[in-house]
């Protein structure tokens, strides 16, 4: 139960909760039911969106944390618990995405510090290979968007909904004005990034909200869209953590003010189901969802 309340309140949502922890919805609620009567209070309060924790829910929260990190050492203790500290290993993982690849190389970097002897290999590899690679156990786990194809002998666990914005800069046409129209977004040309690598999902997407772009300028890598962008009148959709990110760093680009509403993408992380037991694999999975989430 503890385990249930600590993922609602995270997640704000009965549906990714059971996805989470691979239990039913049912269950999910059955567990806050029986921590209501417990308590006596109700904790989560139902939104149009999503489940808010009330005063006394968020109270529990705390207490729950403290134990569950307390269960948390014990396991550690067990015989066969993996210790990232003691263990020299490698781990190979995939991503399509390479809007959201500067927070997977914060990732890299944090294990590179904190488990020097942990090897976390980050790869740009296109969706159909990466699915291919985890059924062959080349690969140890995939980051991309949740879809309908996802093979019968795949896991996932849900990390965060990905949402949109759009970047231009002083360039652009649109920059002094800092709004952007639905024609506007649609009929201007756009930066991508490795089109063969990326997602069809993001583009199936556009495509059922009637925002599929018209006009497209390539570009080999991610260090080169500040530099085109400089000099060029163009637009560059990307993740929204991206594209404030890269405001931050450069002075000369903007975020448009959009009258209309770009698509959210579930990022889920995934594995084969030969490796749900696996002590190493556990502690990989857990490890990402923790820094990623």
């Amino acid at each position: 139960m503890l385990m249930v309340l600590d993922a609602v309140c995270r997640l704000k949502s009965t549906t990714k909760v059971a996805e989470e922890l691979n239990i039913s919805q049912p269950a999910v609620s059955q567990s806050l039911k029986r921590l209501r009567d417990i308590v006596g209070n109700d904790l989560f309060i139902r939104t149009p969106n999503s489940l808010e924790p009330t005063e006394a829910g968020l109270e529990l929260w705390k207490y729950a944390l403290e134990a569950l990190s307390i269960c948390e050492k014990i396991v550690d203790y067990s015989s066969d618990a993996y210790d990232p500290y003691q263990e020299s290993d490698s781990f190979r993982v995939a991503i399509t995405m390479l809007d959201i690849e500067y927070f997977v190389r914060n990732l890299t970097l944090h294990s590179l510090q904190k488990f020097p002897d942990i090897n976390l290999q980050i790869m740009n590899v296109n969706r159909k290979l990466a699915f291919n690679d985890l059924e062959t156990r080349k690969l140890d786990a995939y980051i991309g968007f949740k879809s309908d194809d996802i093979p019968k002998t795949i896991e996932m666990q849900w990390l965060f909904d990905v949402e949109f914005d759009v970047v231009c800069s002083k360039a652009c046409s649109l920059y002094k004005d800092g709004t952007i129209s639905k024609d506007q977004f649609i009929n201007k040309t756009s930066l991508t990034v490795y089109t063969h690598l990326h997602e069809s999902i993001l583009d199936d997407a556009l495509k059922r909200n009637g925002l599929m772009q018209k006009h497209f300028f390539d570009l080999p890598d991610l260090a080169s869209v500040p530099l085109i962008m400089k000099n060029k009148d163009c637009l560059f959709l990307t993740a929204k953590k991206y594209a404030n990110e890269l405001v931050k760093t450069h002075d000369e680009l903007k975020i448009l003010k959009r009258s209309f509403d770009l698509p959210k993408l579930e990022l889920h992380q995934f594995w084969h189901r030969s490796n749900t037991t696996s002590n190493r694999h556990s502690w990989l999975r857990n490890y990402m969802h923790q820094q990623l989430s």
